[in-house]
């Protein structure tokens, strides 16, 4: 059974409302036009439709901020932030089935999401015996190519919730 999550895009001072779901695949709901996310302006409206359409709406609401210049920033890189932004980008490609930069499966690609990844320090994939964190150390090219993966993602977000 799908659980549906609001998860709200913050985007130039603009707030998106879109319903986000998770079961053997994770994605979002789709306008009528199959092309953009359904979005709306108020957290009321989509509380409503969730209602009509019978969805199992959950309580919790996701707030991703998009804020360019944090997200590009490659002197103080957040791990949380940035992978937080990629993996929500990679389901908004495979729901609206465009192609996205984040998603290729090269070697340059897939180390720098599992730096991000081991770079949030997750509790679970602690040593028990060690306190200290996992700090990535970014080569000059890995920085341009998060850039690049950031400046993608930001292009898509833009084109599919934008109609």
């Amino acid at each position: 059974m799908r659980k549906f999550y609001i998860v709200t895009f913050i985007i130039c001072k603009n707030v998106y409302y879109t319903l986000w779901f998770t079961n053997n695949n994770d994605g979002f709901i789709l306008d009528d036009d199959k092309k953009h996310i359904k979005s709306f302006k108020f957290e009321e409206d989509i509380r409503v439709f969730a209602v009509e359409n019978n969805l199992d709406l959950e309580v919790e609401i996701t707030n991703i901020l998009c804020d360019k210049n944090k997200l590009l920033d490659t002197q103080h890189i957040d791990c949380n932030y940035i992978l937080t932004f990629w993996n929500i980008i990679s389901d908004i490609s495979n729901t609206i089935k465009t192609d996205f930069l984040g998603d290729h499966k090269t070697k340059d690609i897939c180390d720098i999401y599992n730096k991000l990844f081991y770079g949030c320090n997750l509790p679970a994939l602690k040593n028990e015996n060690k306190n200290e964190n996992f700090v990535p150390k970014w080569r000059n090219n890995e920085k341009i190519l998060i850039q690049r993966v950031i400046k993608d993602g930001l292009k898509i977000l833009i084109k599919s919730i934008n109609k």
